[in-house]
């Protein structure tokens, strides 16, 4: 068995840097699809439609779980928010990062997710973001086309 034996001053700054990881690090769980590191951060940037260029690193954790380190602390809140986000050919859950990572600690979000596609024909444009509300509550708003599209023989969505 070996004992490690930390300075007091050692305690104390690996402490603070628990605490900045907390701050400025997340753990995402994708499902649908394998991307590389980069390709993770280019589907985020794409699916979130901001600047994600903040991330520092991307490390693979195993399993489909990644852990994203951001330059600041801005964008962790606002994608626990968020809570799963649409990527293309799949989805990216978010959860608040942890300390000596397992999976078995993270509340799997996507482990009884469901889709529903919701076809409203000649939807006026006003009403979308009042229908994106009322669908607010029941749970989480991944997607809202607004553009007319054609399924079978008919054209549908909004006018």
């Amino acid at each position: 068995m070996v004992e490690l034996v930390l300075s007091e001053q050692d305690r104390i700054q690996i402490l603070q840097e628990i605490q900045l990881l907390e701050k400025q690090t997340i753990i995402a769980r994708v499902l649908g699809i394998r991307p590389s590191h980069g390709d993770l951060r280019l589907l985020l940037q794409a699916a979130l439609k901001q600047d994600v260029d903040n991330i520092v690193d991307v490390q693979m954790l195993g399993r489909n779980y990644y852990q994203l380190e951001f330059e600041s602390e801005h964008m962790v809140p606002f994608l626990l928010e968020r809570k799963v986000v649409a990527v293309k050919g799949g989805w990216v859950s978010f959860h608040k990062w942890i300390h000596n990572f397992s999976e078995n600690q993270v509340h799997h979000d996507l482990d009884s997710f469901y889709t529903c596609t919701v076809v409203l024909p000649n939807l006026r444009k006003e009403w979308i973001s009042f229908v994106a509300l009322i669908a607010a509550t029941i749970g989480t708003v991944l997607e809202v086309y607004d553009a007319p599209r054609k399924i079978g023989d008919k054209m549908v969505g909004a006018m």
